[in-house]
């Protein structure tokens, strides 16, 4: 038999090697469970003051064990709950051959016991990188709605190494604090929350510092919605009188389910961002016509022109617009002979839309395709494009 960590050990039975270790609860401190290959065999009741030495007896292939947790002691060795272990057989130590009855007595005195402030400390190097990582996740996934996937994933990389940097560099402080028998134990409370919290402060600065580097040199700057607005605002309205006409008929596999002409109100009804109402005011709408088509295996298709009072008001709108929808957006693809293609999805369960609008003098126009999944390229929107552009067919 060989002992191992003060928490884990491998015991020889006579069925080979098994690997026996004590895990507490670090939460609820009700127990410290005793696990054999992983299975749990027995439990061991959580020590405290009242109680600081507790043991249980265990068999593994018919030999039997007992396992010992105790509080440790305020400069001794212990796990992140501020207990320490032994596993002992025939009434010896596996970690180093003392006497089960000596243990009994070698529980820490109330007072060199590890206190309650230091059990803070611990506990916030435990929970902080449990509690900062999906916070992570969420935060940049919601804040940084404009930034590409890729650059999303570079970020939370970064973020997440700097949480998991800062939780070792915090340990190494605090293991050094901790056992400064020079200092007494409101000191190294105080000087040990103060390095956790420092420790952490210039792991996020550092990360921060790269960030802005990697913004700067533009390895994270590229994104979905500066893709989307720079070529919103190239969109000058200028040249392009074929843009003024809306898609037609698109084929047999289509049906027209709805065309009309629309107010101010339906029309801002149509979107999804709930400010469209005050856009379209503030940008002087006049009119605006949809057309909505479904095909046979679900897809819709569809078009609009939005009509405003001036080309200047048009692009107003059209950069509004294009800032909320590339939120939502996983890519911008280019569109040939201008305009913003985005591929988008609102929400969980909506359809995947690929979009592409563009302004022609005083008019926005939308043309949009709703696939159940990913589509893959964008060949088909951009088709229906060019097709709109070379129509015959006036808008309404």
């Amino acid at each position: 038999m060989s002992g191992g960590m003060a928490d884990r050990f491998e015991v020889q039975t006579r069925t080979g090697v098994r690997n026996v270790e004590l895990v507490p609860d670090m939460f609820r401190q009700r127990d410290v469970r005793v696990l054999v290959d992983n299975k749990r065999v027995a439990s061991i009741p959580f020590p405290n003051d009242g109680s600081p030495h507790e043991e249980v007896p265990f068999a593994v292939d018919d030999q039997w064990f007992v396992g010992v947790a105790q509080l440790a002691s305020v400069s001794g060795p212990m796990d992140s709950a501020g207990l320490r272990y032994d596993l002992f057989s025939n009434g010896l130590s596996l970690s180093d051959g003392s006497k089960l009855s000596s243990a009994r007595f070698r529980a820490p005195a109330l007072g060199d016991r590890y206190p309650a402030t230091f059990r803070f400390i611990d506990g916030i190097l435990r929970i902080a990188p449990v509690a900062a990582l999906p916070g992570i996740v969420i935060g940049v996934t919601r804040g940084a709605g404009d930034l590409s996937s890729a650059a999303r994933i570079a970020l939370i990389a970064l973020l997440v190494g700097a949480v998991l940097f800062g939780t070792r560099l915090a340990r190494q402080m605090w293991q050094r604090i901790r056992t400064r028998d020079n200092l007494r134990l409101p000191s190294r409370a105080i000087l040990g929350f103060t390095a956790v919290l420092g420790s952490y402060a210039v792991t996020f600065v550092a990360a921060i510092a790269i960030v802005v580097t990697m913004l700067n040199a533009g390895f994270i700057g590229q994104s979905v919605c500066g893709d989307a607005r720079d070529a919103a605002e190239a969109d000058g309205g200028i040249g392009r009188p074929s843009g003024m006409l809306l898609l037609d008929e698109p084929g047999p596999d289509f049906t027209l389910v709805w065309e009309a002409p629309m107010t101010l109100e339906q029309s801002a009804a149509s979107r999804v961002d709930t400010e469209t109402l005050p856009q379209l005011r503030a940008a002087g709408f006049e009119s605006a016509y949809h057309r909505q088509w479904i095909r046979d295996d679900g897809t819709s298709l569809g078009t609009d022109i939005f009509a405003f009072a001036t080309t200047d008001g048009a692009q107003s709108y059209h950069l509004a617009v294009t800032d909320y929808a590339c939120r939502y957006s996983s890519e911008s693809f280019p569109v040939p002979g201008g305009g913003v293609g985005l591929r988008i999805n609102y929400g969980s369960g909506d359809p995947v839309r690929d979009q592409v609008a563009w302004i022609d003098g005083n008019r926005r126009v939308v043309i949009a395709i709703g696939y159940r999944d990913d589509s893959g390229d964008h060949h088909e929107v951009l088709g229906w494009v060019a097709r709109a552009r070379t129509s015959a067919s006036p808008a309404p």
